[in-house]
């Protein structure tokens, strides 16, 4: 399956590379490499890693498979990425499961999905929710942690703190 969406990929990527040179500013640096991301039992790929000097942070986006997002596997990834980038003050991931959130690396700019599966139905809002299968990992200082939904597609989220308190 993610073979599969691993073309499109490196063409947004080729995309979103271009694009991003003419955004970036001084003191920041963004690498549109994808490169698998060895030491897993599963297939993950790094699409894009931006560094801010002025913040001292990095950012970086994963593509993985959704049927793979489990807590011991998301604990596995975050603590090969933080060990490789242990000099950042601060380090964001954001894991996608689905080739139509890559979207936004690409575009620069937030896509709304029509409904499919994993869909919430609000239509007595007028409007129905997607619900995408993903996760977030923040190290800072203060703070280690990450969420991720162990219900999907149900919606739901769960927090894992590694180490420190959140606010």
């Amino acid at each position: 399956m993610i073979r599969k969406v691993l073309l499109p990929i490196l063409v947004m990527s080729v995309v979103a590379s271009a694009s991003g040179q003419a955004q970036r500013q001084a003191g920041q640096r963004l690498s549109n490499e994808t490169t698998a991301i060895g030491g897993l039992n599963f297939c993950a790929f790094m699409l894009r890693e931006f560094y801010d000097k002025d913040e001292k942070g990095r950012t970086i986006y994963v593509l993985m498979e959704p049927r793979q997002v489990s807590e011991s596997n998301l604990y596995l990834l975050f603590r090969i990425l933080s060990e490789r980038f242990n000099a950042d003050e601060d380090l964001t991931i954001w894991v996608d499961t689905d080739v139509e959130q890559l979207a936004f690396l690409a575009t620069g700019t937030m896509v709304t999905f029509s409904p499919a599966r994993g869909v919430i139905d609000d239509s007595a809002r007028g409007h129905n929710k997607r619900i995408l299968q993903l996760a977030y990992y923040k190290r800072t200082k203060a703070v280690e942690l990450f969420r991720y939904n162990p219900n999907y597609p149900i919606a739901g989220e769960k927090t894992v703190i590694i180490r420190g308190k959140e606010d």
